[in-house]
């Protein structure tokens, strides 16, 4: 798939790390040697139906995204304290619905 990140500029300290949120979903990101951060995400449906996506991102005034222009996709991803909140557009390739969207709150000792 197409795929790229946007954004420019600027580091967020404590970022990279493991995330979860109350519907078993879970969200890593890491920093590369390059200085930026890739991320897996892998998001669960009520009824169990999954979905997954991974790629670059990089800071973009206060929040990352990540686009896949082939299920025309974009994921927003507003991190705080402890927590990284998603917002989805598109349907992003997922299962039947499967939405990223949801707060995934850092587990602790990552």
């Amino acid at each position: 798939p197409a795929t790229n990140a946007t954004g420019a500029g600027g580091d967020q300290a404590g970022l990279a790390g493991d995330y979860a949120d109350p519907d078993h979903g879970s969200l890593k990101i890491r920093r590369q040697a390059s200085g930026l951060f890739s991320f897996s995400l892998e998001a669960v449906s009520p009824n169990g139906n999954t979905g997954s996506a991974e790629g670059e991102l990089t800071a973009a005034s206060g929040a990352y995204t990540w686009r896949n222009s082939e299920f025309d996709c974009l994921l927003t991803f507003h991190p705080s304290d402890n927590s990284i909140s998603v917002a989805q557009k598109g349907n992003c390739g997922f299962g039947m619905g499967v939405s990223a969207e949801g707060s995934y709150r850092k587990q602790a000792g990552s």
